[in-house]
């Protein structure tokens, strides 16, 4: 395997555990619009992507002409009210990117969510200082499954592309990952192993990437 130069994290479903938020905040704001949110359709139309992109998704299979922007805004305000009392990150976390930082590896975080979703958590969870960039939904005009992301936190960090690792959870980020020409280690919080069976490697847990990294 090349050698590694830097650590592409996805954020929701890799960092911190809070999908379920996501989903409640989608499915309070859905029905404030008169819609019903099913936990499969959550599934189906915003895992692994933007919010935008699902919402966009959602109300066309709905046949409604609710503004997208507005749900996305009115979600955006109820996911951070309800992620207001604390959001749990996962287990051993924050020793992988300090370990990580430490052996000269550059950590940055790729993910879907909007930078004020982003920029709230990281900070939460202690990491938002060791990461030499981060790339949220404002920077790319596609989300995943398309490569934009990961190549943009590529080129901001100035390193080939196949140097990069990514972490994801979800079958849209792993896509996204090959296409870009990265290896990928997919860690099963929220997929089962047989959904994640396109990433160069399934692991349970955050910790055991230390593999890769010779530690």
């Amino acid at each position: 395997m090349n050698s590694v130069e830097a650590i592409l994290l996805d954020m929701n479903g890799v960092l911190v555990n809070d999908e379920h938020l996501h989903e409640e905040a989608f499915a309070i704001t859905f029905e404030d619009s008169g819609l019903s949110l099913q936990p499969e359709d959550y599934k189906a139309y915003f895992a692994g992507r933007t919010d935008k992109e699902g919402v966009e998704a959602y109300l066309a299979a709905k046949g409604s002409n609710i503004p997208a922007d507005k749900i996305v805004l009115a979600k955006s305000q109820r996911y951070i009210q309800l992620s207001s009392e604390g959001v749990q990150d996962y287990e051993g976390v924050r020793e992988f990117v300090e370990r990580a930082v430490r052996r000269g590896i550059k950590v940055a975080v790729v993910t879907s969510a909007p930078r004020n979703e982003a920029s709230s958590l990281l900070e939460s969870i202690g990491i938002a200082r060791y990461l030499a960039t981060s790339v949220t939904a404002e920077d790319v005009n596609n989300g995943k499954p398309s490569p934009e992301g990961y190549l943009k936190a590529a080129e901001r960090l100035q390193i080939d592309p196949a140097k990069c690792l990514v972490v994801e959870d979800a079958p849209s980020g792993i896509l996204a990952a090959k296409k870009a020409g990265m290896m990928c280690v997919a860690v099963s919080n929220t997929h089962t192993p047989d959904e994640l069976i396109m990433a160069d490697e399934i692991v349970p847990q955050l910790s055991e990437i230390s593999f890769y990294l010779d530690y």
